[in-house]
C-alpha cells in the first residue's frame, strides 16, 4: 500500500510519495521534510471524496450524481477515499533513476 504523507504540518490535502519526487526533481532538491499521513477512523461520519473533498458518508451512493462504482455495478465509488490526520515529520530522498 502507498504512504501518503502532508506537505506541511497544516495541510488539509496528503499526496503519495510519487508526488514528492517530482517536486524534489522538478525544484532540483535532494530531500524534502514532509509529514506523515495516518489513517483517522475517529468520526465514521464522514469520508473523504475525490470530487466533494470532505463529506458525509450517507451522502455516497446511487444518489450521487458522480458515482462511479469500482466494479462497473455497485458497491464503492471510485471516488472514495479515506480520512488522514498529521503525523511525525519525516524527511523524504530523492530517488536515483536508473
Amino acid at each position: 500500500m502507498e504512504r501518503y504523507y502532508f506537505q506541511t504540518s497544516d495541510a488539509e490535502i496528503c499526496f503519495e510519495e510519487g508526488y514528492f519526487q517530482e517536486v524534489m526533481t522538478y525544484e532540483n532538491l535532494k530531500e524534502i521534510e514532509v509529514f506523515e499521513a495516518i489513517p483517522d477512523f475517529s468520526n465514521p461520519e464522514y469520508m473523504w471524496c475525490g470530487i466533494y473533498e470532505l463529506t458525509e458518508v450517507g451522502y455516497c451512493g446511487r444518489q450521487c450524481d458522480d458515482y462511479v462504482p469500482i466494479n462497473g455495478v455497485k458497491g464503492k465509488c471510485k471516488h472514495k477515499g479515506s480520512l488522514f490526520e498529521h503525523g511525525e515529520k519525516v524527511t523524504l530522498y530523492l530517488k536515483q533513476i536508473k
